[in-house]
């Protein structure tokens, strides 16, 4: 019975994560045909970055997973299986901090590689 809740939790999140993808690469595409002028690299921006979202998040969640599940079904596992089963168990929760603070880091980086390095030293 354990194995089947985490089992489903996996499917649907990576289902959820494709879906999100196809769902925004689709917008683009469809949004693609009424923009002019605009250079194909910035086109796929978003995309790109939706795509490295859903991977972030999927990783951290297998990361933190399968430990847990070898633990659980190992008769008396090993102790360094347990301990790292239950360590990076619940780090899920910090892989999901990392992931989710992710966006502002990078945009916070992009804003401060414009600027100049008197304006940096000022931020």
């Amino acid at each position: 019975f354990g194995l089947l809740p985490l089992l489903l939790a996996t499917i649907c999140a990576t289902t959820s994560m494709i879906l999100v993808y196809w769902s925004v690469k689709k917008q683009q595409n469809s949004r693609r045909r009424f923009s002019f002028g605009q250079q194909q690299p910035q086109k796929r921006r978003l995309e790109s970055e939706v795509a490295k979202q859903a991977f972030f998040y999927l990783l951290g969640f297998y990361l933190s997973s399968p430990p847990l599940i070898i633990a659980a079904y190992i008769p008396n596992p090993p102790f360094w299986v347990s301990l790292t089963a239950y360590t990076v168990y619940p780090m899920q929760g910090f892989f999901n901090f990392i992931v989710y603070t992710r966006p502002e880091y990078e945009k916070s980086r992009r804003r401060k590689l414009r600027l100049s390095v008197s304006q940096q030293a000022a931020a």
